[in-house]
């Protein structure tokens, strides 16, 4: 239920304003990806829900992985588990309990800001070439217009299905000034072409230069649709607290 509150009120308001049709979710899929095994993207996680993929993640510590607030809000953390290391979100790697679910305190589930949720495993993950930590932003470090970055996840395939095999996507950064609807605490993201994210990959990484820059948050018009961005929220905005929690 508390996916379902996100998805109607972060509607009701960005369809005010824009006057468009919205589809933030709790899951997002890549639009025209492509398959990637886990060595590509070592950093990915899927994170499950009573044994069902719900969103990605991404390693920023043995012990540590960030997602998306709107991932975990309102969660039972017996319910929550993560698996790393693995090219597929239903077999493989390491399946890892939830020790704690830190939200940062400034999200506002309305308009989907500070749009972030830190997860401290029971146990470290076995680092090695399929799980890999990846490399944070320095505070503030910013984001270029057209700097080309990676998403990846598992969710829905072009025909609707839940994508089995980890997929991947190039996208573009959106000059911030153009995406007037993101806060300094989010990245827009597209192509000029179909591409992109929309309902499966939630809490997922992008990533550019090596660097976790963004967490896969929203989507505004249909999934991928090139007039319309995708948000992520700004790693680099919340550097401080994610220190100050995860000491990363």
């Amino acid at each position: 239920m508390a996916m379902l509150r996100i998805i109607v009120s972060v509607s009701v308001l960005l369809a005010t304003v824009l006057g468009s049709r919205v589809e933030p979710s709790r899951s997002s899929y890549i639009v025209e990806g492509y398959d990637i095994d886990i060595t590509e993207a070592p950093y990915q996680i899927s994170l499950q829900e009573i044994g069902v993929h719900v969103c990605g993640g991404s390693i920023i510590s043995s012990t540590w992985i960030l997602t998306a607030a709107h991932c975990t809000i309102g969660n039972e953390i017996e319910d929550i588990k993560v698996r790393a290391g693995s090219t597929y979100h239903a077999s493989g790697g390491e399946l890892i309990s939830i020790r704690e679910i830190i939200l940062h305190p400034k999200y506002d589930n309305r308009t989907v800001d500070y749009d972030f949720s830190l997860l401290q495993l029971s146990w470290p993950i076995t680092i090695g070439n399929n799980s890999q930590v990846i490399p944070l932003p320095k505070k503030n470090e910013p984001v270029f217009e057209n700097t080309t970055c990676m998403v990846s996840g598992w969710g829905d395939n072009r025909s609707g299905m839940k994508a089995d095999t980890l997929q991947a996507a190039i996208v573009q950064v959106y000059n911030q000034k153009q995406c007037n609807i993101a806060t300094n605490r989010m990245i827009c993201a597209g192509y000029r072409v179909r591409r992109g994210v929309c309902s499966g990959d939630s809490g997922g990484p992008l990533v550019a230069k090596g660097k976790l820059v963004g967490v896969v948050s929203w989507s505004l018009g249909v999934c991928g649709d090139p007039k319309y961005p995708d948000v992520y929220g700004r790693v680099a905005a919340v550097r401080d607290w994610i220190y100050a929690i995860a000491n990363v």
